[in-house]
């Protein structure tokens, strides 16, 4: 079935609402002492009292990122990487803490993944995030974990083009943002917006596990591609 097709039924027939999310009693999450020797860093956004957006059937967005996330992860583990999560469960970690991660991890790639909101609930579709290299530190300083300028960029790409094929979601681009995640953390990072929770239409997709695991097939072929160019 086409993706087009799968979208036209979710819309119509709706998807079945969620029941009350209860989040576990899990303490805040602690860094490994050594988190160095990963490939990738997957962090999904929110978490804890941090529920994020938040969709008229109820959907919570740190639940929804949380689920992508474990899916890429068995995806990519199968690929033979080694991957690190900056919240396994239902955890409040700060955003010091995920670019720490990030920065001693010693992976070749971070990756955030969120679900967007909006006042204006026709707003729908897909985003790609990343801060250009001299935003992030300055003209002239030299980009430690990539072998051409702007790899950041190159990632972003690379998922922009997975998500343009064939996906029943607008194409929104690829944007700029000093989000704190892509300013500190000094390997080639991006953000991703799955799709709109206060939009009707996203949300339905966003509820349905069969969209999550396509999107982290299509995100895992990304990050994928973007290691066989050398990362």
């Amino acid at each position: 079935m086409r993706w087009g097709a799968l979208a036209l039924i979710l819309v119509v027939a709706g998807c079945a609402t969620p029941g009350v999310y209860a989040p576990s009693r899990v303490p805040p999450a602690r860094l490994p002492a050594k988190p160095a020797g990963w490939d990738v860093v997957l962090d999904p956004g929110h978490g804890g009292q941090q529920v994020g957006a938040r969709g008229r059937r109820g959907t919570a967005e740190k639940v929804v990122t949380l689920d992508i996330t474990r899916r890429l992860k068995r995806q990519l583990e199968q690929a033979g990487l080694r991957v690190m999560l900056t919240r396994a469960g239902d955890q409040t970690v700060t955003l010091a803490q995920r670019s720490d991660l990030g920065k001693r991890s010693g992976a070749w790639a971070f990756l955030s993944i969120h679900a967007n909101a909006a006042k204006n609930t026709s707003a729908s579709g897909f985003e790609v995030y990343y801060l250009p290299d001299a935003a992030r530190y300055g003209r002239g300083i030299a980009y430690a974990s990539a072998r051409s300028p702007d790899a950041s960029y190159r990632l972003a790409q690379l998922i922009q083009r997975e998500f343009r094929r064939d996906w029943p979601l607008k194409d929104r681009g690829i944007k700029q943002a000093r989000f704190h995640v892509l300013k500190h953390t000094p390997i080639p990072a991006v953000l991703v917006e799955t799709g709109f929770l206060t939009n009707s239409k996203d949300e339905a997709l966003l509820n349905d596990p069969a969209v999550r695991e396509e999107i982290a097939r299509r995100l895992a072929n990304a990050l994928l591609a973007f290691r066989r160019q050398g990362g």
